[in-house]
């Protein structure tokens, strides 16, 4: 049973004076205050932290929910105090990650891991060199913080300091962790993130006796907070991931589809993803070219994998026409780009050689694979089970690549074939054993696609149908309509889901008066309609995935911080005003607040979402430092404008030039000799005024000076 977690709030965060601005950008050194929960005195020697009696009371918001917002206008320094936050939870990941590391090679005898090439496709966490700066944050009532500086991290806790890298515990690491926060970013502006505004910051790399050395790394220290296939042990993530600053709005969408789907199973009826929508289902169909694809992907050129599968490339030659498919090295990565429009042909000589394999190769790395997990084929399978068992073999190899928590078995995961040929003493025989059995063992969210395509094979019912390319494999709607606690989502992922088939995500729209009712894809949506739905299911799908890892072999993150920057992007001013409400019934309406706790930090230029908040949780910055606090909570949208926002004006600058322009006009047209004409002219314009205060005056004014002409 899990145990109930404590309120946990981002308090503030202190940037120590310094000559390099290249992080501090506007920003000026100093504190800044999120909320009113503490109060931070210091001194050259000592600091004071009291924790405020009078703060927000816990659950103000929600339980075990805080929310507090940044605002300012554009260059302000919203961004750059965010990036703080993102850089200090980066470093004190790696100083975790990469300190347990060390300790468990101690242990074993074993040299500490050195990073020796710079293989442009490989993309890792970088700590960030020259950092100076506290994040100090509240858990219940016990006050803590982390320190970057001097290029080290410190960790302060419940009265306790310490160096990370002088702790010599594994457990008390993995402590010191969960005491703190995993940090989920979600910005779809497309100026952020770009690795060019990053390129002067330096990164470090630990040597074999823990020290850090200054590297020339690849990538930036913000490209590898996009790249998630850690087991959700570094703690931050952002969101949507970036390709060299670059969003794939395309695999956005696919994503969407996928996390929709599990969400779709758990999200109660009562409980609304987007206003005016009702959940209506996914429908799921087969698509050979997503199993394909994981053999033939962007880095692995079509003729790279026609050369290494000789009979598959010799039989695919001789069914394509040589002059119009022209030579192998001139086809673009994917296929599914490539004006040859031939991939179903590639495709099914693909699945044909597949199967050979299995068949006639007994000794192949694909056969070892699938009979380790006791799957059991016969030649009169459906074409679909095949490609599932595909799709299993390559899966397999891939966790063993990418994730750090099966770091032991990466090299076998870089072998890319299935058909490279096991000897009976092969050692890879063994590490292959070990690695499928743990990942039968493992039931978190690395494994979800492995379970579900299991499943789907031990299915003999499901496992004999025959679909076709194209053809509806099922369809999942809503499997609840009360959520009594918050569910096990990655159970009910590999138990209902079918294998990774694509999906198409179903909703219903409502009107108004709830009397009509239209089936809505989510293709069809508008863009901010979209945004929202994208941004609450990237949240719901990365907390999710936090509950499912154990804490048995893994650092298991149960306070989350969640930062929406740039939030209200495609919003119409509706959706701005709902935000927040409609945020807290979200996450309350999955549990997740029973069972984690969650700090909420809004990036915001919209009126409405400020007047959400009370005055303690707002944090006001104005050209790179912070400004007195004024009342905004429930407060008018003109007041907010201007005293949260800075605006001097509310009508558009161009309209404003206008009017100043049409009253020099009339000002001046009485010492015209074409005083009436001018006068007649002005009047047309100024009916067009909106402000019926002004142009009623304006026009009072204009009657005035005609009388006067005819007197």
């Amino acid at each position: 049973m899990r145990e109930k977690p404590q309120p946990f709030v981002i308090c503030a965060l202190w940037i120590y004076p310094g000559k390099d601005r290249r992080m501090r950008r506007i920003l000026n050194d100093g504190l800044y205050y999120f909320n009113d929960c503490i109060t931070i005195s210091s001194s050259s020697d000592s600091e004071e932290i009291i924790v405020n009696e009078k703060r927000l009371p816990q659950g103000w918001f929600a339980d075990n929910i805080s929310v507090q917002a940044v605002v300012g206008k554009n260059g302000s320094g919203k961004s750059s105090l965010l990036d703080y936050i993102y850089r200090i939870a980066n470093n004190f990941g790696i100083s975790i990650e990469m300190r347990i590391e060390e300790l468990k090679r101690q242990r074993n005898n074993e040299e500490m891991m050195v990073k020796t090439s710079t293989d442009e496709d490989d993309i890792y966490p970088v700590f960030v060199a020259g950092v100076e700066a506290r994040l100090y944050f509240l858990k219940g009532e016990k006050v803590g913080w982390i320190d970057c500086s001097e290029d080290r991290v410190s960790y302060f806790f419940d009265g306790e300091s310490l160096y990370v890298d002088e702790v010599d515990n594994v457990e008390k690491l993995k402590s010191m962790a969960q005491s703190f926060c995993y940090t989920i970013g979600v910005n779809y502006a497309a100026q952020a993130y770009l690795p060019s505004d990053y390129e002067q910051e330096d990164g470090l790399w630990y040597l074999r006796d823990g020290r850090k050395m200054a590297f020339d790394f690849p990538n930036k220290w913000i490209d590898g907070v996009f790249h998630k296939n850690d087991g959700y042990q570094l703690p931050i993530c952002l969101n949507p991931y970036r390709n060299n600053g670059i969003i794939d709005m395309q695999r956005e969408m696919s994503l969407a589809y996928s996390r929709l789907e599990a969400l779709f199973m758990v999200l109660p009826d009562n409980i609304k993803i987007l206003d005016g929508y009702e959940t209506a289902g996914t429908i799921c169909y087969f698509e050979p070219k997503y199993t394909f694809q994981a053999y033939c992907d962007a880095d692995k050129a079509l003729y790279d994998l026609i050369n290494r599968y000789d009979d598959f490339g010799n039989r695919l030659v001789s069914k394509i026409d040589a002059a119009s498919l022209g030579k192998w090295d001139t086809l673009p990565p994917n296929i599914y780009d490539s004006p040859y429009k031939s991939p179903w042909i590639i495709e099914d000589e693909f699945l044909t050689y597949f199967k050979e394999v299995i068949s006639s190769q007994k000794n192949s790395i694909a056969s070892f694979i699938l009979e380790q997990y006791h799957v059991m084929l016969a030649e009169d399978l459906p074409d679909s089970t095949w490609w599932v068992c595909a799709y299993l073999v390559k899966k397999t190899l891939s966790i063993a690549a990418n994730y750090p928590t099966y770091r032991k078995y990466k090299e076998i995961g870089k072998i890319y074939y299935f058909d490279v040929k096991l000897t009976h003493d092969d050692e890879r025989r063994k590490v292959l054993k070990e690695l499928i059995e743990q990942i039968n063992a493992d039931n978190s969210h690395i494994t979800i696609k492995v379970k579900q395509s299991l499943n789907y094979l031990g299915d003999e019912k499901r496992r004999m149908d025959d679909y076709k390319p194209g053809q509806v494999t099922g369809e999942t709607h809503t499997k609840v309509s009360k959520l009594e606690r918050t569910p096990n989502l990655t159970k009910l992922q590999t138990e209902l889901l079918p294998p990774p088939f694509k999906s198409v995500v179903a909703f219903t729209k409502v009107s108004k008066d709830g009397n009509k009712k239209e089936s809505v894809l989510l293709g069809q949506m508008s863009s901010g309609e979209r945004q929202q739905i994208f941004s609450f299911a990237t949240i719901a799908y990365h907390l999710f995935n936090l509950l499912s890892v154990s804490e048995d072999e893994r650092i298991a993150y149960r306070n989350v911080n969640i930062v929406l920057d740039e939030l209200e992007i495609c919003f119409h001013p509706e959706l701005q005003r709902t935000l927040v409400q409609n945020l807290l019934t979200f996450l309350t309406g999955l549990k997740l607040n029973e069972v984690m706790a969650i700090n909420i930090i809004l990036s915001t230029h919209s009126p409405f979402i400020l007047s959400d908040m009370p005055e303690s949780n707002v944090l006001m910055l104005e050209e790179g430092t912070k400004r007195k606090k004024e009342k905004c909570f429930g407060a008018n949208i003109y007041d907010l404008l201007c005293n949260h926002f800075f605006m001097k004006e509310f009508i558009g600058e161009f309209a404003g030039n206008k009017m100043d322009s049409l009253i020099d006009i009339i000002n001046e047209s009485t010492d015209s000799p074409d005083a009436r004409k001018k006068l007649s002219s002005v009047k047309c314009d100024v009916e067009r005024i909106s402000d019926e205060l002004i142009r009623q005056k304006l026009l009072e004014r204009i009657e005035y000076l005609m009388t006067n002409l005819d007197e």
